[in-house]
């Protein structure tokens, strides 16, 4: 059952299965789907009819709380020329007739506009599934796509570092290979002077030697000169005496 909201264009009724109030408009036909509270599957009541009507086929009853129908009325006198009028039972059965008759097109136009009603239900419901699988669809989509970036991204990235590691390994190399090559080149220079070096100062050495012998034998010559020239004065002065 619903009761009318408090502003009087929402009619609140409570889940079935954990009591929370629910809000629907007035003229919302039953319509089934999942509680905001609970998630557990309901259905909404219909709009409640006035009190006045009847509830099943929507026709006023005030006439049946008035107490019995009065008497029939006595007869008519036959108009002239007319058919005779009719028992006052077979007008009642008439009467009766035309009620139920009255009664069961009310009844079928009710069961029609409820099966109509729980057409619509089902198609809304069938709808808002549609829309939830199909947004559910976009979302895995999305997701998909967002996945799909992201292990793009991250292999860029990869590969970026990669590519950077290997230019800088190779530019380490060749930095090394340079440094090894300037040292090379170093030790090179450096072995060639000390040899240059050492020959220089081992011609230096023979020179030098070489200079002080012909020194000595100089020497030696002027000594053994200075002798002979001594002796053959010493004979010359000795032959003079």
């Amino acid at each position: 059952m619903s009761n009318l909201g408090g502003n009087g264009d929402q009619r609140e009724f409570r889940c079935v299965h954990c009591n929370g109030k629910i809000l629907i408009p007035p003229d919302l036909p039953p319509t089934t789907g999942p509680c905001p509270h609970c998630q557990k599957e309901i259905t909404s009541p219909g709009p409640e009819l006035p009190p006045e009507l009847d509830p099943i086929f929507g026709k006023p009853i005030a006439a049946a709380d008035a107490g019995p129908p009065p008497p029939p009325a006595a007869p008519a006198a036959p108009a002239a020329g007319g058919p005779p009028p009719l028992p006052n039972e077979a007008k009642l059965a008439a009467a009766r007739k035309a009620e139920e008759e009255k009664a069961a097109a009310e009844k079928a136009a009710a069961e029609k506009k409820a099966e109509e009603e729980r057409l619509a239900a089902e198609k809304a419901a069938a709808e808002k599934k549609a829309e939830e699988e199909r947004l559910a669809a976009e979302k895995a989509a999305a997701e998909k796509k967002a996945e799909e970036e992201r292990l793009a991204a991250e292999k860029a990235a990869a590969e970026k570092k990669a590519e950077e590691e290997r230019l800088a390994a190779e530019k380490a190399a060749a930095e090394k290979k340079a440094e090894e090559e300037r040292l090379a080149a170093e030790k090179a220079a450096a072995e060639k002077k000390a040899e240059e070096e050492r020959l220089a100062a081992e011609k230096e050495a023979a020179d030098a030697k070489a200079s002080e012998e012909a020194e000595q034998k100089r020497r030696k010559a002027e000594a053994m000169a200075a002798a002979e020239k001594a002796e053959q004065e010493r004979i010359e002065a000795a032959k003079a005496a």
